[in-house]
């Protein structure tokens, strides 16, 4: 269904989902190294899940300054085998809650050369199911189910359409809001903490109650702004900067 036709349908409810990547720097905790091999490994608590990928920025030294020359970013290539990862420098690969990565330098993650960031979708529905309704999406072959947590705030979900700037130039123009996630039980509280949630992947998709996860229609994908909390709930700024305002 395309988005034109959920929009019609303006007597029914529409159902809400948010996905936002954010990243968790890993090279600081303590790694344990696969026996005769230049791969380390972390178990990943469950609350993060399976990553989504993993991103490492190497300091390079200049010679006898002590201080960085210049950062070597690398996008790790996901392995599809303990095997492949142990094989390949700048690699990394999951399996049941353990994160296995192989540094570009062969060298420890917590060596102190580098910053390792992984990242993983936190994935939220705007509260029509709550538990123990909760909705569960699968949203890929081979991969497990995605619970999304009921924290989306509807009434919060802005009119991406509705800032517009007269100086902007060749035709672009930007839109941006704030989403607000419920947070009364204070759930939240330590992963605004331990977790990167600014200037990270966001994508809000659109709906009907009862819809497959793939019926769900992209109507805003951008990257977060600030963040801002309290005792009742979590605001995020989001910006779209594809979309064009009429």
């Amino acid at each position: 269904m395309s988005l034109t036709d959920q929009l019609k349908r303006a007597a029914k409810e529409l159902a809400w989902l948010l996905e936002i990547e954010i990243a968790m720097r890993i090279d600081d905790l303590t790694w344990a190294q696969v026996p005769a091999t230049d791969t380390w490994y972390i178990t990943i608590p469950l609350v993060e899940g399976r990553p989504s990928r993993v991103r490492e920025i190497y300091r390079v030294f200049a010679s006898g300054s002590g201080f960085p020359a210049e950062h070597e970013v690398t996008e790790y290539a996901e392995e599809a085998t303990l095997a492949g990862c142990n094989g390949n420098a700048g690699s990394w690969y999951f399996e049941n809650g353990i994160l296995y990565v192989h540094t570009t330098m062969d060298e420890a993650p917590d060596s102190g050369d580098f910053y390792i960031a992984m990242y993983f979708w936190k994935c939220f529905c705007d509260g029509q199911y709550p538990a123990p309704n909760e909705l569960v999406f699968s949203v890929a072959p081979g991969f497990p189910a995605v619970w999304y947590d009921p924290r989306l705030q509807k009434d919060s979900i802005p009119d991406l359409s509705m800032e517009v700037t007269g100086f902007q130039q060749g035709g672009v123009q930007q839109t941006w809001g704030t989403l607000k996630l419920t947070n009364g039980d204070g759930e939240l509280d330590a992963q605004l903490f331990d977790y990167i949630w600014e200037n990270k992947v966001y994508v809000l998709r659109v709906g009907e109650p009862g819809d497959a996860y793939a019926d769900f229609v992209p109507v805003s994908r951008g990257r977060t702004g600030g963040i801002a909390w309290d005792d009742a709930a979590v605001t995020l700024g989001v910006e779209d900067p594809t979309r064009t305002v009429d």
